[in-house]
């Protein structure tokens, strides 16, 4: 399984770099395209991992590549990434996980990445 979820973590993050270059961004011009790609990849992929602490390292290790590829930031997406993780995680503590709930979590992990 770890194969499959570094492939779709792969193209999630070619996915942001295309999207972040064409269509740019500014507080006036937002779009629903504006989205953090590996993070909401790896929201749903949470159920697929065995272990918990696998899951905490490929979101440390994602949120690594994007703060060194993309925004330039020292550690600042991976603690954003942590604390989005631990949040949907206790979301889904409490509700089923299906794909109502993934849609929920996912857009309740946008709108803490965008706020935070």
């Amino acid at each position: 399984m770890i194969p499959i979820v570094i492939i779709s973590l792969f193209f999630s993050l070619i996915w942001q770099g295309i999207t972040s270059n064409i269509l740019g961004f500014t507080s006036s011009n937002l779009s629903i395209f504006l989205t953090i790609y590996p993070l909401i990849n790896l929201l749903i992929l949470i159920p697929h991992f065995e272990n918990s602490k696998k899951n905490i390292l490929v979101v440390l290790i994602v949120g690594i590549l994007v703060d060194i590829i993309y925004a330039n930031t020292f550690l600042l997406n991976t603690s954003i990434f942590l604390i989005v993780y631990y949040i949907t995680k206790l979301f889904h503590h409490f509700f089923p996980y299906n794909v109502y709930t993934i849609n929920i979590s996912s857009l309740i992990g946008i709108f803490l990445y965008h706020i935070l």
